[in-house]
């Protein structure tokens, strides 16, 4: 992670939030505008409603919220990526 602190929030757990557990991040359970107070910035899933309270609280307290494709585009700045996309042939590529 760099050296950054990361935690991040979801409804259930999962492989992901396993995995990043694993990696050391503090995965929350539940949706808690106090777990945004000390945050430096938010990622925000296209799957997040404007209602959810740590979006809200991040709004209040003038913290930057950054689109979850935004964050994945600058992490990717750094490295070397290759996507396949399309309708057929993407389980046949080596």
């Amino acid at each position: 992670n760099l050296g950054y602190q990361i935690s991040g929030s979801d409804i259930h757990e999962n492989k992901a939030t396993r995995r990043l557990q694993n990696l050391g991040c503090a995965i929350s359970y539940k949706h808690s505008a106090d777990q945004v107070v000390t945050a430096q910035a938010v990622v925000v899933s296209s799957a997040i409603s404007d209602n959810n309270p740590e979006l809200i609280k991040a709004h209040e307290l003038n913290i930057p919220t950054v689109p979850r494709a935004e964050m994945l585009a600058e992490i990717m700045r750094f490295r070397f990526g290759i996507a396949v996309a399309g309708t057929h042939g993407k389980t046949t590529t080596t």
